[in-house]
């Protein structure tokens, strides 16, 4: 069944992180839907700008329609991720996403808000969830590529006012997780820097944060998170299928 991504954080929010998924061919649509049913979890199906460039917009929309008649327990929300400004508009014109991220962590602080305000400011008029980023994960997304030492924490304080000034509705987060192939070296772990990057996942923080690529984390820092309790306020984005299983079981927990 698909749903608004809206009502996915909001049923969440305070109680559970929501995994989210990239999802690249037929085999992994079939695999993360087929761990979604059996886990009775919902789920995010996440598209990036460069997989809707390849496959077209139209190719994924009805992978997505034979899924959703082929599981239909399964409950799900489709995201645009780690778009531009133009693809985002793409996206939301498209009438088949419910949320889009505009990915400007790249530029300075102030040239991130003025972008992330515009892709909001527009999607927000067709009723469509805004997820922005501050900080730069390690790793790479799409052509992107971020090297370990070029890796910028978020800043509690900056995000409390980046989301003020934006008005998204959720926010990607750097605290020391990374993209592609950087996770499988086995180093992948939460930072403590500045002491800051914690405090946005300890409650304090009043908007969805997004957690991603969790899959490189060793499993007691996703227990560690679950434990922490209902003041933990958080969507966590896992972008590839081959951490279903752990991701499914910090969900069930």
């Amino acid at each position: 069944m698909r749903v608004a991504a809206h009502e996915l954080l909001k049923a969440a929010f305070g109680r559970q992180a929501i995994g989210a998924f990239n999802v690249c061919n037929l085999e992994q649509v079939h695999g993360l839907f087929r761990g979604a049913s059996r886990a009775g979890a919902p789920v995010i199906v996440q598209f990036t700008r460069v997989m809707r460039d390849y496959a077209q917009p139209l190719m994924l929309e009805y992978l997505l329609r034979g899924a959703e008649a082929i599981y239909p327990a399964v409950t799900f929300a489709i995201h645009h991720d780690h778009g531009d400004e133009k693809s985002c508009a793409e996206a939301v014109a498209s009438g088949h996403y419910s949320s889009v991220m505009i990915d400007a962590s790249y530029l300075p602080f102030d040239q991130n808000i003025a972008t992330t305000q515009r892709v909001g400011e527009h999607a927000h008029s067709h009723g469509i969830m805004v997820e922005a980023e501050l900080g730069q994960l390690m790793g790479v997304e799409d052509e992107a590529s971020h090297e370990t030492k070029e890796a910028i924490l978020t800043d509690p304080t900056k995000a409390e006012e980046f989301v003020e000034r934006t008005g998204c509705d959720s926010l990607a987060v750097a605290i020391g997780t990374s993209h592609g192939a950087y996770k499988f070296l086995g180093n992948q772990r939460l930072h403590d820097a500045q002491g800051g990057p914690e405090q946005l996942v300890n409650g304090r923080f009043p908007t969805p944060i997004v957690m991603a690529s969790w899959c490189g984390c060793h499993m007691d820092q996703h227990q560690h998170r679950a434990q922490e309790g209902p003041q933990q306020r958080r969507s966590a984005h896992v972008p590839t299928p081959n951490a279903m299983v752990s991701c499914y079981a910090r969900l069930e927990n």
